[in-house]
């Protein structure tokens, strides 16, 4: 097989990137682009958005993991570590009650005593 077939094969049939197939054929990824763009551009145009939608897919989903990081920890916060107010009331919503008149979430005293550092009251932004 030629260059272009292997190159077609790399990328269309087993879905490596044009840097994957440019180091296995010892070429550039220049190259390789140039080739599936005038050999190939109909199918290069389709599988290029096909990959876009599966990496945006991939990067909301990593985006909305590391949102939720604090709600579930693994491990305690380090010494060194710190967390914000809101990363906070997250992780400890059960301890929080909903002001129905100012919206605001408030620490639900029921729940035992309180120390400086604990957010009382906490505003929600709409």
């Amino acid at each position: 097989m030629g260059k272009k077939e292997d190159i077609f094969n790399l990328f269309f049939n087993l879905g490596k990137s044009t840097i994957e197939v440019a180091e296995e054929l010892k070429v550039t990824k220049q190259y390789v682009s140039k080739i599936l763009k005038t050999e190939y551009l109909k199918q290069y145009s389709v599988e290029k958005e096909i990959r876009k939608k599966e990496n945006k897919k991939r990067r909301t989903s990593r985006k909305c993991e590391s949102e939720c990081h604090y709600v579930y920890r693994d491990r305690p916060l380090l010494p060194c570590e710190s967390m914000g107010t809101l990363a906070f009331i997250k992780a400890n919503r059960q301890s929080y009650i909903t002001d129905k008149e100012t919206g605001e979430l408030k620490f639900d005293k029921t729940r035992g005593g309180t120390s400086k550092d604990l957010p009382l009251r906490y505003h929600l932004k709409n």
